[in-house]
């Protein structure tokens, strides 16, 4: 069911620029707030004006993890996020491991948005 996750954060993104709502967040259902005291903006405020805000992951594999993400909702992000869904990429990582996090994270890469060596790239798959 991973990529239900880009189905659902497409249509949050397009109802939240319809209502004017600044962003989008996703949490995965096994995700922890650890410290509830921390404003949400204080991390929008880190991102520094960016567009999407992505945990980080500690495995040689994926350097980010999909399961924590603040997307502002702009264009930008909704067409990073359609790209992921209908562009040939998706259809590359559909049964690769991690799923859509290899999807975004090569779409990212191709954009000039991340940098990654290729050798992590590789371990993730052929593009």
């Amino acid at each position: 069911l991973p990529w239900y996750k880009v189905v659902s954060i497409r249509k949050a993104l397009e109802r939240a620029r319809a209502q004017s709502y600044s962003h989008v967040v996703w949490l995965d259902a096994d995700a922890a707030v650890v410290d509830q005291e921390r404003p949400f903006q204080d991390m929008i405020a880190r991102g520094e004006g960016r567009d999407l805000i992505i945990g980080e992951d500690r495995i040689a594999e994926c350097f980010f993890n999909c399961g924590v993400m603040i997307i502002r909702a702009t264009r930008w992000s909704e067409d990073l996020f359609r790209m992921v869904w209908v562009g040939n990429v998706s259809r590359r990582y559909h049964c690769k491991p991690y799923y859509e996090q290899s999807s975004l994270l090569r779409l990212l890469v191709a954009q000039g948005e991340v940098d990654a060596p290729e050798e992590r790239l590789e371990r993730l798959g052929d593009p």
